[in-house]
Parts: C-alpha cells; structure tokens; sequence
C-alpha cells in the first residue's frame, strides 16, 4: 500500500557510547515523498541525500530545506542502494541485469554491463580511494570491484563454501572490505558469518562464522570500540560485536523495546 511519509517518519537509530553507560536515541526526521519503502541512501559532495525504493523511483533530499525531488527511472527496476560518486549517482538495481547510473549534472541515465552472468546486487560500498565500489553479487559473481572512472568492473572469486556474499563495508584502518553472508531463503534474514577480503591484493583471507548461540557466556565482552563492528540478529533484536582486530564475536547487544516498538534491524546497522 502507497503510504504518505509525511505522516510516517523515517527513523534513524544513533548508538551512544560514554563511558560505561550506553543508550539507543530514537531521532524522527518527516520525509515529504510518496512511496511503500524507501531503500538505501548515500550523500553527494553538494550535501544532498540520494534515497532508492521498490517503485521504479529515486529520490533527492536536501536535509536543509526538508524538500525532496522524485526521479523516476527509465527502466523497470528498484533501487536497493544508491551510491555517489562524484557527478555519478551509482543505482544497485537487484535483479535488473545492468548497473543504473545516473548523472545528476546532466540529469541523464546510461547503464554498464555487470561481470556477472546472472546479476543480483542490492548493495555495496561507497567509493573507496574515491574511485573503486566493491558492489555484492548474489547471483553468481560474489564480489564486484567496479572503476567509477572507467564504468567497467572485475569479479573477485569467492573461495569459501557458504553461500555468495551480500553486503559488506570498507574498514580503512584494516585495510579490508569485511563481507556479510546472510541467508534469506526463509525470509529469516539468518546470518551465516563474515569474510575478510583484502582491499590492496583484491583476495579474501578468512571466513568467521556467527555463532550459533549468542547468549553463549563464553563470548568475551566487547573489546576497543574503535576495531568492533556490529552486525545485526535481525529477528532477534540484537546487535552482535565483532572485533576485526582480535578476529572474535563478542556478547551481543540488546536493543531495549524489541518486540515492542519495532520488529526488524535492517542489515545497514553502523557504529
């Protein structure tokens, strides 16, 4: 159903840390755009925010004004993720089987053929050195590193024997894109583990399964916020640590009011 996001809010969820006191703030932001979902966002260097959806539609939103510009696409498709890149607004298209590229000072819409025989990408990273996407491909490539100067993209081989990655962010200080393997077969967004894919030699160096019990008390707590990412048990309302230095899970956090005020963590959880 076509609901107004005047009435809804979109939710933004800001994990405080301060000491040994830690709390989840709730920040409600009205977006004036119509549309039953919108999806991943990214900002462009002019400080607008570029929204995709499930209805053939993008959408440009200046935070300064609250004011939002509908774009529709050319081409039948949703937009799980948009990525900017210079002039370039990068469309992560799911099954549509070309990347979607937008150029917001031309306002024009080209696309660039996937290394990939039988493309499924919902999401990626922002660009890395200001140049390279690592876009992920559940359907058959795994790992894309795309040139945005180029628009032309090589396919990494996933050397583990789970299932393709679908999502994954760049950590500077390690040098590595750490991906996520998720299983969605069920609708039960179940997570499998993580890998490790070197950015300097484009090879992965380690698969980490999640564990199988997160309330196990053998998981040590979490370690130096600065080397602990979190990933979250979607259906379960918690977030799990992950400490890449020490290359651990830790105990997991649980986020106060599941069950309650909301049902889902979205996979895009940041710290």
């Amino acid at each position: 159903m076509m609901v107004s996001l005047v009435q809804t809010l979109l939710r933004f969820a800001a994990l405080l840390i301060a000491s040994s006191v830690q709390a989840i703030e709730l920040h409600a932001v009205p977006i004036p755009a119509k549309s039953p979902r919108l999806l991943g966002m990214s900002m462009d260097d002019e400080g607008f925010i570029w929204l995709g959806s499930t209805h053939r539609r993008i959408y440009r939103y200046d935070p300064r004004t609250a004011s939002t510009e509908e774009i529709p696409l050319p081409f039948d498709a949703s937009t799980s993720q948009c990525i900017c890149v210079g002039s370039k607004v990068y469309l992560l298209g799911q099954t549509h089987p070309k990347l979607i590229i937008y150029d917001r000072v031309a306002r024009s819409f080209s696309e660039a053929a996937y290394p990939s025989a039988k493309p499924d990408v919902w999401y990626g990273t922002e660009a890395i050195a200001g140049r390279y996407l690592y876009l992920f491909d559940r359907g058959t490539a795994g790992v894309i590193k795309w040139d945005t100067h180029t628009d032309t993209g090589t396919a990494i081989r996933y050397p583990y024997k789970t299932l393709l990655p679908s999502g994954g962010r760049y950590v500077a200080a390690d040098g590595a894109v750490w991906c996520i393997v998720w299983d969605y077969s069920r609708g039960l967004y179940e997570p499998v583990g993580i890998a490790r894919l070197e950015v300097q030699s484009d090879r992965f160096t380690g698969f980490f399964p999640f564990p199988k019990d997160t309330a196990n008390a053998s998981l040590r707590s979490r370690g130096d916020p600065e080397t602990t990412l979190f990933y979250p048990y979607s259906l379960k309302g918690q977030l799990v640590p992950f400490d890449w230095k020490e290359q651990r899970w830790c105990a997991p956090l649980v986020v106060p009011e599941f069950g309650r005020r909301f049902g889902f963590i979205g996979l895009a959880t940041l710290h």
